[in-house]
């Protein structure tokens, strides 16, 4: 659903930009652009679950505000709990008066929330 997403908003024009775990096997954080839309990896480290979430939260707190500060984002969407804890909580108010929305498993799809 992510990708979708994203190829189709770049699609139409819009700039996109991801920012997610890489794959298990990387050894180092991967900057790549895909059909218009740019993908910022970050290195999970996998060698306990403890470790797991801890750098999920953490490299996606540092790769969502490297990506915000060279430039910033008007929607900032999170599609993974762990990961968009560390986004949100960190880089949320970077945002400014910009709007953060984040899938859930609930009935409803989405949430909204406007800053600033």
């Amino acid at each position: 659903m992510l990708w979708e997403q994203a190829r189709r908003l770049a699609g139409r024009g819009h700039d996109v930009r991801v920012v997610s775990r890489a794959d298990p096997d990387a050894t180092a954080p991967v900057s790549i652009e895909r059909e218009g839309v740019r993908i910022r990896q970050f290195i999970a480290d996998r060698r306990s679950i403890a470790r797991f979430i801890r750098s999920s939260v953490f490299e996606a707190r540092r790769a969502v505000a490297a990506a915000l500060s060279e430039e910033p984002a008007d929607v900032l969407h999170v599609h993974q709990p762990l990961a968009g804890y560390g986004a949100l909580a960190s880089c949320a108010p970077a945002l400014g008066s910009r709007a953060s929305t984040a899938s859930t498993r609930r009935r409803r799809s989405s949430i909204v929330r406007a800053t600033g």
